[in-house]
């Protein structure tokens, strides 16, 4: 979901001092089949990370249609991209569709025109029309998007250590079983194996917060494309070469690109089958001369901790000049409706009085919602005491628990008034670990 870089190396640009090409003023289009060779002519012109294999992966998305892709031209040459996807994220028990915004990029002689303005804006009408409730971009340019309404929910919360510490320190603390003693093996998966693989991703969603579902097409796409390198897995059982899922089980799996783990899963249960499986990627680190092993996971993964222990280092701010992730609020109404649910359930376990009426603004536009035993009513309109008052680009951090109430409220980003608005409030949005994993998202393997 790379978009709107500060460096031209990474995708282009709206901040970067280029020369003024002629003025266009030609509108947003979405893009046909036979455009296909005229946007990887641009892309890799734009941005020196393309290649074709790259096009190729997003044209073979399971979900992917023609009319995602938006472009604009000057003639039939393109000088702006965009690149829209939907997914369906994980939200505690409920299910969200989102699209995800990638590959903003304008090229350099045009820039300054507000094209990039442009095409965010009918991203964002593209994906709502499509039925998505939030739109979702990692990106360098924070202050460019949040003056369109995006709001930050965070990094792609990373550890990184020097291989050989990494491998020493699981040594010391006997972290790493001796094979006549385990009856885990790790190896490379085998095609066969993808179904075991997304029961496992599956058994971990319920109650996380940023996932996005997979179907078998989805895996498919993903071990199929230039995100994933390399998938391991760890079974438990004999260590057989035939496939006989009767006598051996996956527990745990990993994907890796280029010295990165992407992706780190144990079935329930199974949570020691993460250590053989990354000692093994440690070693294999080794051999490939890779000095470092980045761990790319959920905040509350026990990992971070054991990358801290030996000396790593976990990103968990915004790291200056880097790719955050941001989100916008599509359909404020419809979303609100959507969680209504988990607020409910949030609400019912506090004990909190039902039903509850207050108020929303969002800038200049108000929002009159109930929560009660159905879930959440929203109509237009304002309620006389318990209002919740914040700017538009908030409302997305806030709903996706990125923000701690107490703090935005001494800080002037939220302003509350009404007492049962006053209780009612850290209840219903409380901070809670947000991860959308980049494995979904080939352009946020940058």
């Amino acid at each position: 979901m790379n978009a709107l870089p500060s460096k031209p190396s990474s995708g282009g640009s709206t901040s970067q001092t280029a020369p003024s090409g002629p003025k266009v003023a030609a509108a947003v289009e979405r893009a046909r089949p036979g455009d296909q060779p005229a946007v990887l002519q641009f892309l890799c012109g734009t941005c020196p990370s393309w290649s074709s294999g790259r096009l190729k992966d997003s044209l073979d998305d399971p979900l992917h249609e023609p009319p995602d892709r938006l472009l604009i031209k000057a003639g039939s040459r393109i000088i702006a991209h965009a690149h829209t996807t939907r997914r369906v994220m994980q939200f505690g028990a409920i299910r969200l569709p989102v699209g995800e915004l990638q590959w903003v990029l304008v090229a350099p002689e045009f820039r300054r025109q507000g094209l990039g303005k442009k095409l965010l804006e009918a991203a964002a009408r593209h994906m709502s029309h499509d039925g998505s409730l939030l739109g979702l971009a990692r990106s360098s340019a924070a202050g460019f998007f949040q003056k369109l309404g995006w709001g930050s929910v965070g990094v792609d919360h990373r550890s990184t250590i020097h291989t050989r510490r990494l491998l020493s320190e699981m040594h010391t603390q006997g972290l790493i079983p001796e094979k006549r003693r385990t009856r885990l093996s790790v190896r490379p998966w085998r095609r066969v194996e993808i179904p075991a693989v997304e029961r496992i991703y599956n058994r971990n969603l319920p109650g996380t917060f940023g996932p996005m579902r997979r179907t078998a097409a989805t895996w498919q796409w993903i071990v199929g494309g230039e995100a994933c390198e390399q998938l391991y897995v760890a079974t438990a059982g004999p260590q057989v070469l035939e496939i006989d899922e009767a006598r051996t089980e996956v527990v745990a799996y990993a994907a890796v690109r280029r010295g990165r783990i992407l992706e780190l899963l144990t079935a329930p249960g199974r949570r020691a089958a993460a250590l053989p499986l990354l000692a093994r990627l440690g070693r294999e680190a080794i051999e490939r001369d890779c000095s470092e092993v980045a761990l790319y996971a959920s905040p509350v993964d026990q990992l971070h901790g054991l990358f801290r222990l030996a000396g790593g280092q976990t990103e968990d701010r915004q790291p200056d000049g880097g790719q955050i992730l941001m989100a916008l609020v599509l359909a404020p109404a419809k979303l609100l409706r959507q969680v209504g649910p988990e607020l409910l359930r949030r609400a019912e376990a506090a004990g909190l009085e039902l039903p509850l009426p207050w108020s929303l603004t969002l800038d200049r536009r108000s929002y009159l919602v109930t929560l009660d035993a159905r879930g959440a009513t929203v109509t237009a309109g304002r309620h006389p005491e318990n209002r919740l008052r914040l700017a538009g680009h908030e409302l997305a951090p806030l709903v996706l628990g990125q923000i701690d109430w107490h703090s935005a409220r001494q800080s002037g980003r939220l302003i509350v008034s009404g007492e049962r608005m006053e209780q009612a409030g850290p209840i219903l949005f409380p901070q809670f670990p947000f991860w959308c994993p980049p494995l979904d998202s080939a352009a946020a393997l940058m």
